[in-house]
């Protein structure tokens, strides 16, 4: 079965033929797959990708491409840089990829015009969202990036106003704390925003967030 298919398409610029049925489970690298097939812009949601490992530059300058890409397992992909460069049809989510492996993605959307996409799953991940009641007030978790690249951005985390937010401050920067707590009330919901200059995005990438309570109020 085939494993490489970098480049397959680079350059194509008249082609735009339906592809959605080829099995690319087996395919580890589809760098600058459709790179300036500026024409293309079929269906590739049904594609397994779940063995992709290279991506850089895979729709770079595909300019008419805007195609949901949603349902993609990326999880094992490690080289994402350039990949939708200078696409600047492209405007769809991509919130739900799970970008943990990824450790280049310079360039990802630079000069995606269209690209107007919340990615607040990217930049808003807590590793614990519950917390003892009786270490209220006190620390819930810590707040970060799904990779060390995303990190690298130097994103600015803050809690929206709303919701359960009186409840919550950020503190050095990532430390989610509960500062209070409702006698009677176990889940708390907030809505934390990644803001940065050089974040993906649409500048206000995020997240809602549900905290758990636990612990006997009666104690």
């Amino acid at each position: 079965s085939v494993t490489n298919m970098s480049q397959v398409f680079h350059g194509a610029f008249s082609f735009n033929q339906p592809i959605t049925s080829w099995n690319v489970s087996s395919v580890t690298d589809m760098s600058r797959m459709f790179a300036y097939a500026t024409s293309f812009n079929q269906p590739l949601y049904s594609w397994d990708t779940s063995s992709l490992i290279y991506m850089p530059a895979m729709f770079s300058g595909a300019s008419s491409f805007n195609q949901p890409l949603d349902t993609w397992n990326v999880s094992s992909v490690i080289l994402m840089h350039d990949m939708f460069y200078n696409a600047s049809s492209f405007n769809q989510p991509l919130d739900t990829w799970n970008v943990s492996s990824v450790t280049n993605m310079t360039r990802m959307l630079d000069f995606a015009a269209s690209f107007d996409q919340n990615l607040g799953g990217w930049y808003v991940v807590i590793d614990s969202a519950s917390i003892d009641r009786a270490d209220v007030p006190g620390a819930v978790g810590t707040v970060s990036a799904q990779n060390a690249f995303l990190d690298g951005q130097n994103t600015t985390y803050r809690i929206e106003p709303g919701g359960d937010s009186d409840r919550f401050v950020i503190i050095d920067g990532n430390q989610l704390s509960m500062v209070s707590v409702d006698a009677d009330q176990t889940t708390y919901i907030i809505t934390i925003t990644a803001t940065g200059d050089s974040a993906f995005g649409n500048g206000d990438n995020r997240r809602t967030i549900t905290v758990t309570l636990v612990g006997d109020p009666h104690a």
